[in-house]
């Protein structure tokens, strides 16, 4: 107890230093979280359909200059 009390202490008496520690610790925390999130939703849950590469299709079309042309699902 009474080195927590002693490190409240000494970062009362310099609070420059504990912003910047606390800033610091809150943009690592939070770009720690955002990667993980990230690797979490796009390499452990793909897509669904994804997983299946038969089942996908491409819905396009030809120009009559030969360009290819994407159209929507419902066109």
């Amino acid at each position: 107890m009474q080195d927590i009390r002693y490190a409240i202490r000494q970062l009362c008496g310099n609070p420059g230093f504990t912003l910047v520690a606390v800033l610091t610790l809150a943009i690592g925390i939070a770009a720690n979280t955002t990667v993980f999130n990230w690797i979490d939703n796009v390499l452990a849950h793909p897509i669904p359909g994804a997983a299946n590469a038969k089942e996908l299709v491409c819905f396009e079309t030809v120009a009559q200059n030969g360009d290819h042309l994407t159209v929507s699902y419902p066109a």
